[in-house]
């Protein structure tokens, strides 16, 4: 994995760590967004988010939030 890659993980991974149970999120385009958005997912697939909402900014980002539980 390209240290690129692996920086936009990280960036993602820190954003998620603010993430709160009912928050409306503005959901950018990109793989760092795609990044937050499937972490995102799996704290609602493990219970410990829930009632997040989002507000893509691209059809492809708005499929990928549906697919991981956020409406």
């Amino acid at each position: 994995m390209s240290w690129v890659t692996e920086a936009k993980k990280r960036a993602a991974t820190e954003a998620v760590k603010h993430v709160k149970q009912g928050m409306v999120l503005g959901l950018g385009s990109g793989s760092t967004a795609t990044h937050a958005v499937k972490l995102i997912g799996l704290k609602i697939a493990n219970k410990e988010l829930s009632d997040v909402k989002g507000v893509p900014t691209s059809y492809q980002i708005a499929r990928e939030a549906t697919r991981n539980g956020i409406n």
